[in-house]
């Protein structure tokens, strides 16, 4: 049996987001979850060009996909604008596998669709790399993660607690329908 190891790093806040970066450990991360001001602050620690904002999709892509030439899997949460991803491979594959040196780095956006009542934001981008890492585990691929993060953000956002008691209320990850994207390199 194969064991696959990989470290998740889920910056948290802009303040701290740049602290792996100060040593060589930051090479060991395989998979980054950063929002737009954390991917800034890090792109800025690692020397990458970023003037970034949400309206800037494009942006936000080139400094995610230069980034992705030193971490294998870049997640950029953008709240109401949904996630960016840059990484080798195609969203039919689980992130798990390992990259093909020849394959050719894609980025893709996956917008949110439909509103959410939106009762407390604290948490959501923690959620959603938690329900990722759950699509993870299950060995989804990229776009089946995708949605069991949704879910689990938007678990978050109508909860009033930065953790809701339950993600999915007995809903089965693989029940999940992937989510649509748009590519964008």
């Amino acid at each position: 049996m194969e064991i696959l190891q990989f470290l998740f790093y889920e910056p948290t806040d802009i303040g701290i987001s740049r602290k792996p970066f100060k040593t060589a450990h930051w090479r060991a991360i395989k998979f980054i979850t950063p929002n737009i001001g954390e991917l800034h602050d890090i792109a800025n620690c690692l020397k990458i060009p970023a003037n970034l904002s949400t309206e800037e999709l494009d942006k936000v892509a080139e400094v995610a996909e230069s980034l992705a030439c030193y971490i294998d899997n870049v997640l950029v949460t953008m709240g109401p604008e949904g996630v960016l991803i840059a990484r080798k491979g195609s969203a039919g594959d689980s992130p798990m596998k390992n990259a093909n040196f020849a394959e050719k780095l894609s980025v893709r956006h996956y917008p949110v669709h439909g509103k959410t009542e939106v009762i407390n934001v604290s948490g959501a981008g923690d959620c959603f790399a938690s329900g990722f890492i759950a699509g993870l585990l299950q060995n989804c691929s990229e776009s089946q993660c995708v949605s069991v993060g949704f879910a689990a953000a938007v678990a978050a956002l109508k909860s009033q607690t930065p953790v809701p008691e339950a993600i999915f209320k007995g809903q089965r990850i693989s029940g999940l329908k992937e989510a649509g994207f748009i590519a964008l390199h």
